[in-house]
């Protein structure tokens, strides 16, 4: 499908000869940003913000043709809702949601006009930056295997071919133009993200995800250090992503990048994600209803390469190593078993009580070998339980670590990037749900807190590195559709790990 098309530029909205021109709205006003016009069509904008067809509630749209009496063809209303009860990340939503009729109705482009930041009480730069992102975020679909040309011609008929943002007098043009440069990082590095995360475990192997980060390397000039095939992991020590792999035909992989920002005591943050290219359960095999979703269970690792695409596009005053580690789950004869006790990279043992509680085994390398690198901090992601969707839904997703100023950091990143996060406790007393009679640690806890005793296995292999894990279960793809998303892959940990990183302070030295 053709990529939209990102445009910037200073002009008042009635001047504007837009095929459709678009105004954020809050519920029973008009914004200043459409007065102009609103007086050129006689009124025409304030009496549907006044009537019953539009109430500029939370995500409503509603399209008046102008029928020449403006420069732009028609007009359209977005509503934010209330305003005492706006929230950034519904400027987002309602940027999505524009595009998204624009897009259906067959529009091939659309003029955003920049609100009054004072308005969302907010600046130029980041209201220009969430539009873009949501807008882009909005158009997103993955159709990539359909062959009736029917169709494909159905979809390349609903194609939004271009979105621009315009600011008038007033607004900072240079802050505007800054916050779509990054939206559109952001939105398209959060696109590719959600490709490689919908791809299909037969299209996109362990050693497949692999080239995509070598192609991601060659592209920005990361250094690529991965260690790809059965032979080279097992030499390397990747005992856990070995042992879970020992059931598929599929070669595993460890991506390890490398971004360097090029500056001298720059802070260094290791970005870990759980790559399971198709998830069956292994041995303890799942059931049959949903497994196709377990396509998702790479989610974390494809949020890795997207991470490392935006921080170079960006580039971003931090150095940066990107691991995922990267396996197929399946039974077979070689399969590795509950009962199993297997040896890590960092030399400490896992007993397998279940090889469904796989994504934890296969991080437990890829955390150890992110740890023996000595990075300022560790954020790891992964679809690790269905306890944190029971738990937090798909709103949230789950955060737990060991540093509370990182978690403060990454909960605040998670406010202001719209990928929201909520910390559930890491008391010593959960230590003794991964406690093994026979090895250092069980993979399984004891059937409750779940999340909690996933992280609490991650933690034994970092050390002493300050750490945040992002259980993504919840929000790393979504089964139906949602406001500015469609079904499938939401490309979760993008935006927030970069916004961590833009704003990255000197983490403060922790009470022993």
């Amino acid at each position: 499908m053709t990529e939209t098309k990102v445009h910037f530029r200073k002009e008042e909205p009635e001047k504007s000869e837009a095929e459709t021109l678009a105004f954020f709205v809050f519920e029973g006003e008009v914004p200043g940003a459409a007065r102009g016009i609103d007086a050129k069509l006689g009124g025409e904008v304030k009496k549907h913000a006044d009537s019953d067809k539009f109430k500029g509630k939370g995500l409503e749209v509603f399209v008046h043709h102008t029928l020449g009496k403006s420069s732009a063809k028609r007009v359209m209303l977005i509503g934010l809702g209330k305003k005492e009860e706006f929230f950034f990340d519904q400027l987002r939503r309602a940027a999505a949601i524009g595009a998204i009729y624009a897009r259906d109705s067959t529009f091939k482009s659309a003029v955003f006009v920049l609100p009054n930041p004072s308005e969302l009480k907010s600046d130029a730069r980041s209201v220009a930056r969430g539009i873009v992102e949501g807008a882009l975020l909005g158009v997103y679909r993955y159709a990539e295997f359909k062959t009736e040309q029917k169709e494909i011609d159905e979809l390349k008929e609903k194609e939004l071919k271009e979105i621009t943002i315009i600011a008038s007098n007033g607004i900072n043009e240079k802050e505007a133009e800054e916050g779509k440069r990054i939206g559109e990082i952001l939105g398209r590095s959060a696109n590719y993200t959600r490709d490689l995360a919908n791809a299909p475990s037969n299209i996109l192997t362990p050693r497949g995800l692999a080239e995509k980060a070598a192609e991601l390397a060659k592209m920005h000039g990361l250094k690529n250090s991965s260690i790809v095939g059965k032979e080279a992991c097992k030499k390397a020590g990747f005992g856990a992503l070995m042992a879970v792999n020992s059931g598929s035909d599929q070669d595993p992989a460890m991506i390890v990048l490398e971004y360097s920002c090029g500056k001298k005591d720059a802070p260094t943050i290791a970005v870990v994600g759980k790559g399971i290219n198709f998830d069956s359960g292994g041995i303890s095999i799942k059931p049959s209803k949903g497994m196709e979703l377990m396509k998702h269970d790479k989610s974390g690792a494809s949020a890795v390469l997207g991470i490392m695409d935006a921080a170079s596009h960006l580039k971003l005053d931090v150095n940066l190593i990107g691991i995922a580690a990267c396996t197929e789950n399946m039974p077979s004869g070689s399969a590795y078993k509950p009962g199993d006790v297997v040896k890590t990279y960092s030399g400490k043992t896992i007993e397998i009580l279940n090889t469904d509680a796989e994504g934890r085994v296969i991080l437990s390398d890829a955390l150890a070998l992110a740890a023996s690198k000595k990075p300022d901090a560790i954020i790891d992601m992964a679809t690790l339980t269905g306890a944190v969707v029971i738990a937090l839904g798909s709103i949230v997703s789950g955060e737990m670590g060991n540093n509370k100023d990182l978690l403060k950091q990454i909960f605040e990143a998670g406010e202001k990037s719209g990928e929201r996060t909520w910390e559930l406790p890491m008391y010593a007393d959960y230590n003794e749900h991964v406690k093994s009679t026979i090895a250092d640690v069980k993979n399984v806890g004891i059937g409750e807190a779940g999340p909690i005793s996933g992280a609490k296995l991650l933690e034994k292999f970092i050390e002493k590195v300050p750490w945040v894990h992002l259980d993504i279960a919840g929000t790393a793809y979504y089964e139906k559709e949602k406001p500015g998303f469609c079904l499938g892959a939401t490309g979760y940990g993008v935006r927030i790990v970069i916004q961590t990183l833009m704003d990255w302070k000197e983490l403060k030295k922790e009470k022993k």
